[in-house]
């Protein structure tokens, strides 16, 4: 095993990541969006309106109309979408673009928190405190 090329070694194991990624590649998109959980929301959802279109059907051969959704079908519908928006989130971003996961080098001595913004908005004040009529108190 000493003799295997360096190259050779590397690129044997970029295939088995590879192969790693197929396996998993159809459930997984890129930036951790976890389709398997939006399928399942859906599949749940989608179980839910079977169920209610099964009550109607229920009450119409009794004779009786549906006059509210039972708390199965609601809570389904709600854990069903929690589940499916869940798994379509992904990686959440920083709010800022100067908060990146690694910061950079260039960016380790800013410090936006402290910026000073003179502008010349200051002016603008006594021109509207002369204009417009004082409010009542």
């Amino acid at each position: 095993s000493g003799l295997i090329p360096l190259r050779t070694r590397l690129s044997s194991a970029a295939v088995g990541r590879r192969a790693d990624f197929a396996r998993v590649g159809f459930l997984r998109c890129a930036m951790g969006v976890q389709l398997w959980l939006v399928f399942l929301g859906a599949a749940m959802m989608a179980h839910a309106g079977y169920g209610l279109m099964a009550e109607k059907q229920a009450a119409d051969l009794l004779g009786e109309g549906v006059s509210a959704v039972s708390s199965q079908v609601f809570v389904e519908v709600l854990v069903g979408a929690a589940m499916a928006l869940w798994g379509g989130i992904g990686d959440f971003k920083p709010i800022r673009v100067d908060d990146p996961k690694k910061p950079r080098w260039e960016s380790l001595h800013g410090r936006p928190d402290f910026y000073c913004y003179n502008t010349r908005a200051k002016m603008i004040r006594p021109l509207l405190e002369s204009t417009l009529p004082t409010p009542p108190s």
